[in-house]
């Protein structure tokens, strides 16, 4: 009669990564497809759509399109705030805006850097010789 003299078998932990458990945390296990759903209904609420901005990447990700997908309206929904010619100010920024983006997709990363900086900086100037 022989024995098996091996040891018994050692019940395994799981390993535990800081960084894993943290992902799994944030990331929600929803379909991307339901929230935008959930989210589309957010979209006269812009605190919420803002706060929803911080809850992790995914939510960053869905949200963005919701909350920028008319952006004229933004302008719009304070224009009683704002005098004729502030607004108009503010709507040329916003085409300017866009036009920058569609030339940061036709150059680098680097040009597009740039070309952002610059395009603040000469921004900054103009409203400071607007205001003198």
């Amino acid at each position: 009669m022989s024995t098996n003299s091996s040891p018994p078998p050692t019940p395994t932990t799981p390993s535990f990564s800081p960084s894993s458990h943290l992902q799994q945390r944030t990331r929600s296990k929803l379909p991307a497809e339901c929230l935008v759903m959930i989210f589309s209904h957010l979209d006269q609420d812009r605190s919420t759509l803002h706060a929803l901005l911080r809850v992790n990447h995914q939510f960053f990700q869905l949200t963005i399109p919701i909350l920028y997908r008319s952006p004229f309206r933004l302008l719009e929904s304070r224009a009683e705030a704002w005098s004729w010619s502030e607004r108009t100010q503010r709507q040329v920024h916003l085409l300017q805006l866009f036009m920058h983006v569609v030339q940061i997709k036709q150059i680098g990363r680097h040009e597009a850097t740039t070309a952002a900086i610059n395009l603040i900086l000469s921004n900054k100037q103009q409203q400071r010789q607007q205001r003198y």
